[in-house]
């Protein structure tokens, strides 16, 4: 997030000097998309994170359990694997953010190339 934030400070502080609003615009709405694509994914990391805290403390609380508790032991195997599950769909989530973050980089990079072409050829 800081990164982002010193990389958009820097490019505007640059692209200020210059009367080109349009580049500036477009490396803005690149470094919007580029926040918002890495907010998701860290939104899905923290719920996985819990996730995984939460199954933790279930698995313990099962393993404590005796064989004259076994309704509970079912009940608790059945909350970790809805839980598994679960948590399968987050780092799906998760994945498919970061992919999408990585795509919204990738434009960047091609749009600072584009813009180091138009430099280097006035």
């Amino acid at each position: 997030m800081k990164k982002v934030i010193c990389v958009l400070f820097i490019f505007l502080l640059l692209t200020s000097c210059s009367k080109e609003s349009e580049v500036t615009q477009q490396l803005t709405d690149l470094l919007v998309v580029l926040n918002e694509k890495e907010k998701q994914g860290n939104n899905f990391g923290k719920k996985l994170h819990e996730k995984e805290q939460n199954e933790q403390v279930l698995f313990i609380e099962t393993m404590e359990l005796t064989q004259q508790q076994y309704q509970e032991v079912k009940q608790r195997v059945v909350a970790m694997k809805k839980s598994a599950h679960e948590r399968a769909q987050l780092l799906e989530k998760e994945e498919s953010a970061l992919h999408e973050s990585k795509k919204a980089i990738d434009r960047m990079s091609e749009w600072v190339e584009r813009m180091e072409l138009n430099d280097s050829s006035r």
